[in-house]
């Protein structure tokens, strides 16, 4: 079934960023994919077959996403970020599922339950103030406890950075907290990690044994490695409007005409994750042109002035992506609606994703 509108997800550009990463680490330096909320909404199964092979982890936010990951991947190693319910051990041990554990309280709650082998990351608290052992006495006498029972593997010990480019300082501090922590177990088989995206990409000092990507393997934010954007949105334009001066377009007649001028129906609205935010504020391409929308945005449509194009109907409409050489950006996008670039993906509609591999 054709549709008009298209959430191009390029497989081979995904790979392409993943062999990129990898590039730029160290020898033996293991790659972790963040593939947690739908894989930043472009699609949890499609990317993590695309990406089987070549990363040593996927790490999501909950057992039921890893579960999910289970039905295709029995092999490639899981990391569970997010907290897990005690009564899901066995289902965890089960399916070779890793888990993070933050608190003594975990630890207990781990060890009184029958259990044969388990593995866990334990996560610490460098400055991020969510989850994990800030306190260092805390953190010793949870890894006493379970070296002293012997059902808990220790796979890795990590931490989280708070800051990306606008505070270097603060992620220094954290790399020096973490590696207080990383000194109690010199000489343990553990993988040690705290880069996320940006990190890994600032400096490999962080980079230890095991960096974690996300919004970098996917290619949304500004980098020195050539990763590209893997997903654009396109769609077309459906009907077209003479309207005269005077006019008033969409719900609560936000927007007025001042002259005569053609309107552009385009099938994509807030539904699909085309933020009302946007409504009178953003731009699309049509024909490498910058074209402004107009009027509060719908469920699933919404409305673009063709005033400076010369369009006819069916002409495809670049909401995110490239078009004559010209580009409009998921970062451009959450600038308009005043939020961060990882809400906007996670606000798609990725049952419209189309995977494109050639």
């Amino acid at each position: 079934m054709k549709s008009f509108s298209d959430y191009i997800v390029d497989i081979n550009r995904l790979q392409k960023n993943a062999d990129n990463i990898r590039s730029c680490l160290n020898s033996g330096v293991k790659m972790c994919a963040v593939v947690k909320a739908n894989a930043y909404g472009i699609g949890l199964e499609s990317v993590c077959k695309a990406l089987k092979g070549r990363v040593d982890f996927f790490a999501c936010a909950c057992l039921k996403e890893a579960l999910q990951i289970r039905v295709f991947d029995k092999k490639t190693k899981i990391l569970v970020l997010g907290c897990v319910d005690e009564e899901d051990y066995k289902i965890i041990e089960e399916n070779n599922i890793s888990i993070s554990i933050g608190s003594l309280n975990q630890v207990n709650s781990i060890l009184n339950k029958e259990i044969k082998h388990i593995n866990i990351h334990l996560q610490v608290n460098t400055g991020l103030n969510r989850f994990g052992f800030r306190s260092i006495n805390v953190f010793k006498d949870a890894i006493k406890k379970i070296e002293n029972d012997g059902r808990i593997n220790i796979e890795g010990v990590y931490s989280h950075f708070a800051t990306k480019s606008e505070d270097v300082g603060f992620m220094n501090k954290q790399y020096f907290r973490f590696l207080q922590f990383k000194k109690i177990l010199k000489g343990k088989d553990i993988l040690f990690h705290i880069a996320n995206s940006y990190g890994l990409v600032h400096s490999n000092k962080f980079h230890f044994d095991m960096v974690r990507s996300g919004f970098l393997l996917y290619g949304f934010m500004e980098n020195n490695i050539g990763n590209t954007p893997v997903m654009q949105i396109k769609s077309k334009i459906i009907h077209i409007l003479d309207l005269k001066t005077g006019d008033s377009v969409g719900y609560s007649r936000t927007f007025k005409t001042n002259k005569s001028m053609k309107l552009g129906i385009v099938p994509l609205g807030y539904a699909d994750g085309i933020n009302r935010q946007l409504s009178n504020k953003f731009s699309v391409l049509i024909g490498g042109v910058r074209c402004k929308i107009v009027g509060m945005i719908c469920m699933d449509v919404f409305m673009v002035d063709l005033s400076n194009v010369k369009a006819k109907l069916y002409d495809e409409v670049v909401i995110i992506g490239n078009s004559k050489g010209q580009e409009i950006t998921i970062q451009e996008m959450a600038n308009v609606i005043g939020t961060s670039p990882y809400e906007v993906l996670c606000d798609f509609n990725y049952k419209r994703m189309n995977y494109l591999k050639k």
